[in-house]
């Protein structure tokens, strides 16, 4: 949509609320011009200020659904076929498993690397190992090839953390290709629950929703796998600022249940215990509940090992926003030079782009010396990770 026609509506809604401008921008913490030249068209808002304006004006995520309906068109999951396609397995002999195990156990051993260590370093490893293993390919088996998505699966996931999301889709479509010439019904679903973060991520939630509700509707999905999936389409409702449909996914994920142990081993995160808290507390925070978001993020971050940085540097990224939004400024800055140091250590664009916004955020709280003394930190130490700068 136009910016114009989303400006009128605000400055509508606004003054049925009986608001003036100055009371808008206390209540956002954005800057009063800045909020004039969203009504009059000359500036395009960010989803951030439509909730933000929604919450404030009780208008029901009207704003935010605006806003949104002039989205960038979907993009298609599959932008490019992987360079080297496989035939199928069908009928071909097994891979010897003494030479598939080495493979496997240093896929364990990846995993537990890129938790704490930079996402291009622990990159490279895994494009090293995915060379080796096409080089047994020509005579493909289905444990072969479903190692092969699993190593392009837990690519796409790098390749998102070091801020390069066409990389990302290329490699989590690479996936999903193996696992179906796998016949791994389990981890091709999976992919796709991958393709709902991605969409998330370049904000799609439209597609994330198509994503995500075909996954629940797939019975060859396992418990957890539709869990996750729930969860997704929670977090697109709360973009559309749809509280009734964000409940109602969070109850079908909590019915399913979230295990961390599957035969074909562990497919997304395996060190959040509590993923149900951590998806309550990203669903409340883009609604304005942010004592719940708050209260689920604690809860959730408080059973994450430290050793788990790159999920402590997300998680904790988000946590610092809640406390900001809250007026819990103390708190805010303590998370958020925390999650700074942790997002440096990992590289994690993910906890950088949050990062980003909490700089934002605190730019509004000039008057408060310990939010500067983070903003300086945040854009002046170091650069925020992979294409994250503020």
């Amino acid at each position: 949509m136009e910016g114009a026609e989303f400006g009128r509506e605000l400055r509508r809604l606004r003054g049925a609320a009986g608001l003036s401008l100055g009371a808008l921008a206390r209540a956002t913490h954005f800057d009063k011009g800045y909020l004039s030249r969203v009504e009059t068209g000359e500036r395009t808002p960010s989803p951030q200020l439509s909730r933000l304006c929604d919450q404030v004006l009780g208008t029901g995520g009207y704003l935010t659904r605006l806003l949104l309906s002039g989205a960038a068109p979907r993009i298609p999951a599959v932008r490019e076929q992987p360079a080297e396609d496989p035939p199928a397995a069908a009928g071909r002999a097994p891979t010897d498993p003494l030479l598939r195990a080495p493979f496997a156990a240093m896929l364990t051993e990846l995993r537990k690397l890129g938790q704490s260590s930079p996402s291009g370093t622990v990159l490279e490893l895994v494009r090293a190992q995915l060379t080796g293993l096409r080089s047994l390919a020509a005579t493909p088996d289905p444990e072969l090839l479903r190692l092969m998505a699993r190593y392009a699966e837990y690519a796409g996931w790098l390749t998102q953390e070091a801020g390069d999301a066409e990389a990302a889709q290329y490699w989590t479509t690479y996936a999903w290709r193996y696992a179906t010439r796998a016949g791994d019904a389990e981890l091709a679903a999976y992919t796709k629950v991958r393709q709902a973060e991605l969409a998330m991520e370049r904000g799609d939630p439209v597609s994330t929703l198509d994503y995500a509700t075909e996954v629940q509707a797939d019975p060859a999905a396992s418990a957890r796998t539709r869990a996750l999936a729930a969860h997704r389409e929670a977090q697109a409702h709360a973009l559309l600022f749809d509280a009734r449909r964000v409940a109602y996914a969070l109850h079908r994920a909590r019915r399913w249940g979230f295990a961390h142990a599957e035969e074909h081993g562990v497919l997304g995160s395996s060190t959040i215990v509590d993923m149900a808290a951590m998806a309550d507390g990203w669903c409340a925070f883009e609604l304005g509940d942010h004592d719940t978001a708050i209260e689920r993020l604690e809860h959730g971050l408080a059973q994450i090992p430290e050793s788990s940085r790159r999920i402590r540097a997300i998680f904790g990224s988000r946590l610092a926003l809640a406390y900001l939004a809250a007026d819990q400024v103390d708190n805010a800055c303590t998370a958020g030079h925390r999650a700074w140091e942790l997002a440096q250590l990992t590289d994690s664009a993910t906890a950088g782009a949050q990062l980003k916004m909490l700089a934002r955020n605190l730019q509004r709280r000039r008057s408060n010396s310990a939010a500067m003394e983070l903003f300086n930190r945040l854009t002046t130490a170091g650069p925020l990770p992979s294409g994250a700068a503020a």
